[in-house]
C-alpha cells in the first residue's frame, strides 16, 4: 500500500484527461451503479472527490489478442488517477475500482493501494452450449456481467449440435427453419449480445461444429450429409452417426456463403469450426467417400478430415478469420495459423505449441465435471500433468495389467503400470483412459509400491504390495476411489514380453510458452438448462479467470483462493447471477412449505456426482428430460461442506480451539435429528426421496460425529466396536444416490481418526 485512503460514498467526479467514447461512457456509467450498490449511497458529483481517466485511446479490437489489457491505479486522499494506453484497460481498471471499497466504521474507502496490473494471458474464456439445451438471451446477457466482473475477455458461443441450430442463416432460413424447434437467436439478438459484450470488453467467437455434430444441418439440407435423409434433430446425447460430406464442392459452397453470412455478423477476428469427435460410419458406408479417399491417397478418417479442415481453413481465410478447433484438427497437415483448443488432455497443447501453432487450454477446466474449484486451480497451462520425461532401463523393469474398481460403484477402469530401475532408483508411468502419467514422488523397497502422480483430474496417490505376480492395492485420484488388483505380465525373466512403450514428452521451452494464447472453461449442456446453468458456471469459474489472470506465483494457495470466493460469489450475485439467489427457491419447491427448511439442510452439505456419473440414474435422458430433481437445485461444490471438512480437520489437529469445538457441535446437533424431520416427505415426493439414503447418512454420521467429540473431549478412545460401527456407517454414506453425494465425508473420516 503506498498512497492515501479515498472516501468510496461521498460523491465522485468522473474526469477524462485525454480520451473518451461512449463505450466509456457507458463503463463509467455502470461503475456508478455499482458503487451505489456497494456503498449503500447515491454517488451525487463531488468535484472535492475526482476520479481521472487517463486512457491512452487504443480502441478495443476484434482480435483479443492485440489489446493492450494493462491498467494502474493510484490513490490520493481526494484523487484516484486510472492510467491505461487502451480502452480495454479502463474497462478493466474501473472492475477493479468497483470491487475495492471497504467499510471502515460508519463510511466506505478505497484503501491507499498503488496496483500495477496486467493479464498473464491474453484469450481468457467461457464456452457456452445453448444447443443441447436452449439458453435464452437474457442468461447470456448475466453471464456476460458475470464475465465482465472476472476480466474474462472472450465468449465462446456452441450454435450447433445434433439437437440445435440456433442461430438465425437469412440466406438458408432452413437451418434454423428446422433445425431449432423454435429455439434460436436471430440476427438482431446476435447483434445485441454482441453489442453488450462489447462493451464490457468481451469478444464472441461463434462456434460452427463440422463437420461431426451436424445433424441439426441436415434437417434442411440433407443433400450436405454423408448418408441420404430424411433427418430431424437428435433429442439423444452421446457421438451420433451424422456427419458432412467432405467429398462433395456442393458442400463447400454452402459453407462458404453461410460462413460468409456469419463472418459478417460476428466482428470478431475468430470463427470456431468444432472438428471434435467426429465418428466415421457413414464416411466407411459410402462407396462414393471411399472411392474419393483411395483417389486422393487418403487412408484413414483423421486423414479426410484433415483434407475438410484445410477447405475450410481456406473459406475462413477468405472471410477475414482466423480458424479455431478442438484438438482433433491436430494433423501432420495442419497449418500453423490454426488455434487448437485442447480439451481431451494438455498433451495436444504441448503438442500444438511445439510444432509452431498456437493453442488454448480446456482439458481441466470442463465446468460440466463439476469438480471444486480448487482442482481447477491446480491446472496450469505451462505444466502438463503426469508428462513422462524418464530415462527407460532396458535390464531392469517389469509391467502390469490392473484393474481399477471404483468404490461406491460397480464401474472399473483398465490401466497399465510400468516401472523401471532398481527398488533404490524406481521410476514408472501409468497408462489409464488413453493417458500416459508419470510418477511424480516414489517409494518402492522391491514389495512396498507408492507412487503420486499429476493428471487431468488431479492428484492420484497409489499405495499398493507386489506379491510375486500378483498386485494389491488401493489408488485415489481428487475425490475418487478405487480398489486396484494386478497381474505382472512383463519383465525380463519372462520370456517373449518386451517394455511397454511411451512417449516422452519434454517441457516447454519459453518461446514455446508464449504461443500458448490462453484458455478457456466448457460448459456443456447435456445437463442443465436455462435455470440451472448458472449453478453450475459460478462461482467456480472466478478460480479459473484469476489463473488465467493473475502471475502463475501467485495462484498456488487454494485455500487462499477459497478465503476470498464467498465475496466474489455475493458481487456475482448482486449483478443478477442466479447461482445463490434461486438455490433456496429452487429446493422450496421441490419441497413445499413444510420441508423446504429439512430440504435444505441437507442439500447444503451435498454435491452433484462428478464428471458423467450422473448419467447413469436416467433410463433414457434426452432433451425433453425434466431437470427439476433435488440434483439440479444442489451445487456440484457445497462451501458449506468444504467449510466442515476443513473446521473439522483442524479441530482434530488443535483440539483447544473452542470455536471450531462449538460450530461442529451445534452442526452435528442440526443433522443429527434433521432425517426425522425430512423423512415423511420420502413417501409424498418422489424427488426428495431420491436422497433418502443421504438424509439417513447424514444423521448416522452426525450422530456417530457427536460420540467421537465426546471422546476426543473426554481424552478417550473408541473401542474397536465403535471403530467398526463408524467405518460402517462411513461406507455406507460414500454411497451415491439420486445423482448426489454427501460433500462432509472428508470431515467425518477426520473425526473418527484416531490415533
Amino acid at each position: 500500500m503506498s498512497g492515501s485512503a479515498v472516501p468510496a460514498d461521498m460523491g465522485l467526479s468522473v474526469v477524462f484527461t485525454d480520451y473518451s467514447s461512449p463505450v466509456l461512457d457507458r463503463a463509467v456509467t455502470r461503475f456508478r451503479e455499482r458503487l451505489e450498490r456497494i456503498t449503500e449511497s447515491k454517488i451525487q458529483e463531488n468535484r472535492a472527490i475526482r476520479l481521472e481517466i487517463q486512457c491512452g485511446g487504443e480502441p478495443i479490437s476484434p482480435d483479443p489478442l492485440k489489446n493492450n489489457e494493462r491498467y494502474s491505479l493510484r490513490f490520493k486522499s481526494d484523487h484516484i488517477i486510472l492510467e491505461a494506453p487502451g480502452v480495454e484497460g479502463v474497462l478493466h481498471g474501473l472492475e477493479t475500482l468497483s470491487q475495492l471499497p471497504v467499510r471502515e466504521e460508519e463510511h466506505y474507502i478505497w484503501p491507499g493501494y498503488k496496483i500495477e496490473d496486467a493479464p498473464r494471458y491474453a484469450w481468457r474464456g467461457l464456452m457456452i452450449d445453448v444447443c443441447r439445451h436452449w439458453i435464452p438471451k437474457a442468461v447470456i446477457l448475466r453471464n456476460l456481467d458475470g464475465m465482465a466482473a472476472l476480466k474474462l475477455n472472450v465468449l465462446h458461443l456452441h450454435l450447433t449440435e445434433y439437437q440445435g441450430f440456433r442461430i438465425e442463416s437469412k440466406l438458408y432460413p432452413k437451418l434454423q427453419g428446422m433445425g431449432s424447434g423454435g429455439n434460436y437467436y436471430s440476427q438482431d439478438d446476435m447483434r445485441e449480445i454482441i453489442q453488450y459484450a462489447s462493451d464490457r470488453g468481451i469478444t464472441v467467437v461463434p462456434e460452427f461444429d463440422i463437420p461431426g455434430h451436424s445433424t441439426s444441418w441436415f434437417t434442411g439440407y440433407p443433400e450436405l450429409a454423408s448418408a441420404p435423409g430424411p433427418y430431424v434433430c437428435d433429442t439423444v446425447f452421446g457421438v451420433l452417426h451424422p456427419v458432412m460430406d467432405p467429398t462433395k464442392d456442393s458442400v463447400y459452397l454452402f459453407l462458404d456463403r453461410f460462413l460468409g453470412e456469419m463472418a459478417g455478423l460476428f466482428p470478431g477476428k475468430y470463427l470456431h469450426i468444432g472438428g471434435d469427435e467426429v465418428e466415421p460410419t457413414q464416411w466407411e458406408n459410402n462407396p462414393d467417400i471411399q472411392s474419393f479417399m483411395k483417389e486422393n491417397n487418403i487412408t484413414d478418417a483423421h486423414g479426410l478430415q484433415a483434407y475438410f479442415n484445410h477447405r475450410i481453413n481456406e473459406i475462413a481465410k477468405k472471410h477475414g478469420k482466423v480458424m479455431v478447433g478442438w484438438d482433433e484438427i491436430l494433423h501432420p497437415d495442419l497449418t500453423s495459423d490454426v488455434i487448437v483448443q485442447s480439451w481431451r488432455s494438455q498433451k495436444s497443447l504441448f503438442e500444438a505449441v511445439q510444432k509452431g501453432g498456437r493453442a488454448i487450454l480446456s482439458a481441466g477446466w470442463y465446468l460440466d465435471h463439476k469438480l471444486p474449484a480448487g482442482k481447477h486451480y491446480q491446472v496450469d497451462p505451462e505444466i502438463l500433468p503426469g508428462a513422462v520425461d524418464i530415462e527407460p532401463d532396458s535390464v531392469n523393469w517389469q509391467t502390469w495389467d490392473l484393474e481399477l474398481q471404483m468404490k461406491a460403484s460397480e464401474g472399473k477402469l483398465s490401466a497399465k503400470l510400468a516401472l523401471f530401475g532398481t527398488p533404490e532408483n524406481v521410476r514408472g508411468f501409468m497408462q489409464i483412459m488413453g493417458a500416459t502419467i508419470g510418477f511424480k514422488t516414489v517409494g518402492f523397497d522391491g514389495r512396498k509400491l507408492d507412487f503420486t502422480m499429476d493428471t487431468d483430474y488431479g492428484k492420484a496417490e497409489f499405495s499398493g504390495t507386489l506379491e510375486s505376480d500378483s498386485l494389491t492395492g488401493k489408488m485415489s485420484v481428487s475425490i475418487m476411489g478405487f480398489e486396484v488388483k494386478g497381474t505382472k505380465v512383463g519383465g525380463p525373466e519372462m520370456a517373449g514380453t518386451r517394455p511397454v512403450e511411451f512417449e516422452k514428452i519434454r517441457p516447454l521451452n519459453e518461446e514455446e510458452k508464449t504461443r500458448i494464447i490462453g484458455g478457456e472453461a466448457c460448459m456443456w449442456s447435456e445437463l442443465v438448462n436455462a435455470r440451472t446453468i448458472d449453478s453450475r458456471i459460478w462461482p467456480r469459474m472466478a478460480a479459473i479467470a484469476e489463473k488465467l489472470w493473475s502471475p502463475a506465483a501467485l495462484t498456488t494457495s487454494a485455500d487462499d483462493m477459497y478465503r476470498r470466493l464467498p465475496f466474489i460469489s455475493a458481487e456475482l450475485t448482486a449483478r443478477g447471477l442466479t447461482h445463490d439467489s434461486d438455490y433456496p427457491v429452487f429446493l422450496a419447491e421441490i419441497g413445499g412449505p413444510e420441508y423446504a427448511r429439512p430440504l435444505k439442510i441437507l442439500a447444503d452439505q451435498l454435491e452433484e456426482v462428478k464428471y458423467y456419473e450422473r448419467l447413469g440414474m436416467y433410463e433414457n435422458l434426452t432433451v425433453y428430460t425434466p431437470l427439476n430433481r433435488v440434483v439440479d437445485a444442489v451445487r456440484p461444490e457445497s462451501l458449506p461442506a468444504r467449510h466442515f471438512n476443513q473446521i473439522t480437520r483442524e479441530w482434530v489437529s488443535e483440539p483447544e480451539n473452542n470455536q471450531h469445538f462449538q460450530e461442529i457441535k451445534g452442526l452435528l446437533e442440526k443433522w443429527k435429528g434433521n432425517h426425522a424431520r425430512l423423512e415423511p416427505a420420502f413417501a409424498m415426493h418422489p424427488r426428495i426421496a431420491e436422497v433418502a439414503h443421504l438424509s439417513e447418512s447424514l444423521s448416522f454420521l452426525a450422530e456417530a460425529g457427536l460420540e467421537a467429540v465426546d471422546l476426543r473431549m473426554n481424552k478417550e478412545k473408541p473401542t474397536s466396536e465403535q471403530t467398526e460401527e463408524w467405518n460402517r456407517i462411513i461406507d455406507k454414506a460414500s454411497q451415491h444416490s439420486g445423482g448426489c453425494q454427501l460433500a462432509v465425508v472428508d470431515g467425518f473420516r477426520s473425526l473418527f481418526q484416531f490415533e
